[in-house]
């Protein structure tokens, strides 16, 4: 009896040991899983206007247009997180063109949902080599998704982080977007049923490559167009239109460019 009795202490005290790990590793997961949803909100709060409130960060205005919040800038105090209106920014070398807040028009080359890249350089250099390796189709227009999700207008599919589509621009003097900038409130009200609507300001980041890009002009989307702080109106280029929806929607404006390649 004593034998039995010391074999039984040792399987009690092994089951309570194996019951203790398992409390430990469910409140892991709980406080990971914690961790993840405060990061998706914050992000999901930070697209849709409701940026982290951070007292370092000040909001341009008319007295203040430098080191603000809306100055084109994404440095000091300023993170994804407190001011999206500038950043992450631009995050490549000047070949690449990029235009933080942008969406590239063009004819895809390589598609975007399975060609994952690590950052938006990445995505450029991409673009760089299929233009080497494919002279006849040459990629020079590249886009990137710099966050957990990029909303878009086009289909069901959520565009995540990663996503490097390469386009083909026909003139890369005049190119085609299919979103610049800021999103106006006629155009998040017309589009708020899809999906989550669309966040504050254009999730994606790209260039032209070949082109020219001056950073200093502040974008507008509208539901038919985009329109510069300069006064230059584009219409919106969507890839999933018919061929020639594009041409008739673009007759009411001057710069109708050849979306062919």
């Amino acid at each position: 009896r004593a034998r039995q009795l010391c074999a039984v202490v040792p399987v009690a005290s092994w089951r309570m040991h194996v019951l203790v790990l398992l409390l430990v590793a469910q409140q892991s997961h709980r406080v990971a899983s914690a961790a993840a949803l405060r990061s998706t909100t914050q992000e999901g709060e930070i697209v849709h206007g409701r940026a982290l409130r951070d007292t370092r960060v000040i909001p341009c205005d008319k007295h203040r247009t430098r080191h603000c919040c809306g100055d084109g800038l994404c440095d000091g105090p300023e993170t994804i997180s407190s001011c999206f209106a500038d950043c992450p920014g631009v995050t490549t070398s000047s070949q690449c063109m990029e235009e933080p807040h942008s969406d590239t028009g063009g004819v895809a080359v390589v598609f975007g949902i399975d060609h994952r890249k690590a950052s938006a350089q990445e995505c450029c250099d991409a673009c760089v080599e299929h233009a080497q390796t494919h002279p006849e189709r040459a990629c020079n227009s590249w886009v990137f998704c710099p966050l957990a999700v990029c909303w878009g207008l086009d289909t069901g599919w959520n565009h995540t982080f990663g996503e490097c589509w390469l386009k083909r621009q026909h003139d890369v003097s005049h190119p085609l977007y299919g979103q610049r900038g800021v999103y106006s409130e006629e155009y998040r009200h017309k589009h708020r049923l899809v999906r989550t609507g669309p966040p504050t300001h254009v999730p994606w980041t790209g260039g032209v490559i070949g082109g020219s890009v001056d950073r200093s002009l502040q974008w507008t989307t509208g539901p038919e167009g985009m329109r510069s702080s300069r006064g230059d109106e584009l219409t919106n280029w969507r890839a999933w239109e018919a061929p020639g929806s594009y041409e008739k929607r673009c007759k009411k404006n001057r710069n109708c460019h050849r979306a062919k390649s």
